[in-house]
Formats: C-alpha cells, structure tokens, sequence
C-alpha cells in the first residue's frame, strides 16, 4: 500500500510538473506569436511613414526647385510679380504650406508670398536664433531641413 501511495504521489507531481511545463511552453509561444505580429505592424507602420515623409520632401525639393528655375528665369531688372503670384498659387494649391520666402545670400528678404508681406523686413543673418541654420543652409545645393523661422505677421 506504501509503494502505491508513493507512486501516486510521484504520478501526481510529475503530471503537475509536465502539466506546468507545457502551460509555460504554450505562454510563451503565445507571447513570442503575439510579440512578432506587433513588431511586424510596427515595421510596417514604420516603413509607410518614412516613404510618406521621403515622398512629401521630395515634394517640397520640386517645390523649391520650380520657384528656383523661376527665379534664374526672371530678368533681375523686372518686377518681382509674376514669381510672387507663382509663389502664392504653390502655398494656395499645397495645405500643408502657410508661407513661401526666397532670401539673397546676405540674409535679406527677396521674395514672399503675399501672407507674409511686412513693412519691417529682417535679415535673417541678423538674428542669433537664425544665423545658424540659414548659414548652414547656404552651404549645399539641395532640400536642407532647418528651424522653421518665425515672423510676427
């Protein structure tokens, strides 16, 4: 009667542990399934967003290198508004665009679009807060991201 009881218990304690074995074996293939569907989402998610991002830069670069040709097309000598209506008409069909400006390398104001016209003009060289970054942008010849300047009007 010993020996049955003594083997009960052990039949006990190992179904118990085989049992609990399995239960952790099966949580965690659950969370591991769990966890890489997650990641998977993630990783798409992430990729739509960059290609999204990359997709409204490259849409910006054309932007700027549409106001660009016009401004090397423009005869220095005539008036400055055909390129500011060009200028408007890029703000009013793109949402995402408030205001468009063009500035000479000396940090002066060249050409806005109307929103943003001001009697008081500033040079963004002038300013602490600008300096470095409108520097840094006259140092290459494509799209750079910045600080975005802030003027009062």
């Amino acid at each position: 009667m010993t020996f049955l009881k003594k083997n009960i218990w052990l039949a006990f304690y190992s179904i118990v542990l085989i049992g609990t074995l399995v239960l952790i074996f099966s949580i965690y293939k659950s969370w591991h399934s769990v966890f890489e569907e997650f990641r998977s989402e993630q990783k798409s998610l992430t990729t739509m967003t960059a290609n999204s991002l990359k997709s409204l830069l490259r849409q910006y670069d054309v932007v700027v290198e549409i106001i660009a040709m016009e401004l090397l097309l423009q005869d220095p000598s005539s008036s400055t508004s055909h390129l500011e209506s060009t200028i408007d008409n890029v703000v009013s069909i793109n949402d995402s665009m408030i205001a468009m400006a063009a500035f000479h390398p000396n940090g002066e104001p060249y050409i806005a679009s109307s929103n943003i016209k001001n009697n008081s003009p500033f040079n963004l060289l002038e300013y602490s807060s600008t300096r470095e970054s409108f520097l840094e942008t006259l140092k290459t010849d494509k799209l750079t991201l910045g600080r975005t300047y802030y003027n009062e009007p």
